[in-house]
């Protein structure tokens, strides 16, 4: 009865990695845009709380938006292009090696 629990997990596991990987090679294909969040997190630190403020940029579908950088300029986040070469062929440690 037990190792009949256990299949039925891993056969419910498999289904969905296995659904998952067939809706990414569907939508492999579809450029994306980048999605921006900045978030700020409170720490606590020596010197009491302190906050560290983070951008989280991310693949997505939304259509792009105006977004104001430091207050400085408007920029246009939108980028929907396959990776570059480096991308591809190079792990980060040769990136770092190279801009070292």
């Amino acid at each position: 009865m037990e190792n009949k629990k256990h299949l039925i997990i891993v056969v419910i596991i498999l289904f969905f990695l296995l659904s998952f990987r067939l809706w990414a090679l569907k939508n492999e294909s579809k450029d994306f845009n980048v999605g921006l969040r900045i978030l700020d997190f409170e720490y606590p630190s020596d010197k009491g709380k302190e906050i560290i403020t983070v951008a989280v940029w991310y693949p997505t579908y939304e259509t792009s938006k105006r977004f104001v950088y430091q207050g400085v300029k408007d920029y246009e986040s939108k980028v929907a292009s396959p990776p570059s070469y480096f991308a591809k062929t190079m792990s980060f440690e040769d990136l770092a090696d190279i801009f070292a």
